[in-house]
């Protein structure tokens, strides 16, 4: 069984442009152990084939939306991401030192993203802004771009890397830089007054 995963290795006799290239399994492979798992492979003559993918507790998929405020990217998971559109200032109305915005039949409170996790002194009234429902909560959060989804690997911080209640996790993207991932509910229940990550 070990061969299979060996590059090179292939049962097509010529390559074409699905399969025969000798290389699938071996990168599979190759990612599997670069996250701290490792592959199974369970077979019986005449019956079937298994192939079973074990990876740390630690490590889960996620599909999730890259954000970047203040030259710093960020991920949010997609599944608490109910709108996105581009924010005008006209759109953005303070009440009581706070900023909201009008959608639809209401207002919903506008947190700035820089301004909440410290890497921007002001609020501000431009750029893109994403719809969170996370807990029954609803709130925008101001961004300056909106970079695309992403299938991101999702790994745990220690308590002591980022002390902030809207950090949940880390990811590393393609390019190598690792991405904080966001956790919706936290800033779901943070003031839009917030900053450095000081609670409702």
């Amino acid at each position: 069984m070990s061969l299979l995963f060996l590059p090179g290795l292939s049962t097509r006799p010529e390559a074409d442009l699905g399969s025969g290239r000798g290389i699938g399994l071996a990168v599979v492979r190759e990612a599997v152990g670069r996250r701290g798992g490792r592959v199974e492979v369970f077979s019986e003559e005449g019956q079937d084939t298994v192939f079973r993918l074990r990876l740390p507790l630690s490590v889960s998929i996620l599909r999730a939306l890259l954000v970047a405020s203040d030259g710093e990217d960020y991920v949010l998971p997609l599944g608490a991401t109910a709108e996105t559109f581009r924010l005008e200032p006209a759109q953005v109305h303070e009440i009581n030192g706070g900023l909201v915005i009008r959608r639809r039949d209401g207002l919903v409170p506008l947190l700035d993203l820089g301004f909440c996790l410290g890497t921007s002194a002001v609020r501000r009234r431009s750029g893109y802004a994403v719809i969170l429902e996370a807990d029954g909560d609803c709130r925008a959060v101001g961004v300056d771009h909106i970079r695309g989804i992403r299938e991101v690997v999702v790994r745990r911080l220690d308590r002591w890397a980022v002390n902030h209640p809207a950090v949940a996790g880390s990811t590393i993207l393609g390019d190598g830089r690792a991405v904080l991932l966001l956790d919706p509910a936290a800033l779901a229940r943070l003031s839009p007054l917030a900053t450095s990550g000081a609670a409702a």
